[in-house]
């Protein structure tokens, strides 16, 4: 049986250009490190406390690809950002998990077909 990890998933930035990321504290912290290194004001545009968060961050990643910019970053407007993250939830988690199990069982046929030990 596995742990349950809680932490955030979050939105900060502007609109139009929203990172999508966790983190195991509040994600007021991360706006303020985030700051720093950055000219424009940024803004926590949205939280939520989940578990298994960081499977959530790569889910929420992947659902969103066509909006990608960089990195973590995503073509959102503000209200597309507060809704993401007031949405994320057990479908999204149990979705990747599935995701997951998928590729995981894709790997073993073909290691079994090229004649490998599984």
């Amino acid at each position: 049986m596995s742990v349950i990890e809680y932490g955030y998933v979050y939105a900060i930035g502007l609109d139009g250009e929203v990172k999508l990321g966790v983190s195991a504290t509040d994600a007021s912290r991360r706006l303020k490190v985030m700051q720093t290194g950055n000219c424009r004001n940024l803004q926590l545009i949205a939280q939520a406390y989940v578990a298994n968060y960081k499977l959530l961050e790569k889910a929420l990643h992947r659902e969103h690809k066509d909006k990608w910019i960089r990195g973590e970053w995503y073509s959102l407007s503000l209200a597309e950002a507060r809704e993401i993250i007031s949405g994320v939830g057990e479908d999204l988690v149990a979705r990747e998990t599935n995701r997951m199990m998928m590729e995981q069982e894709s790997i073993k046929r073909f290691l079994i077909n090229r004649g490998g030990v599984v």
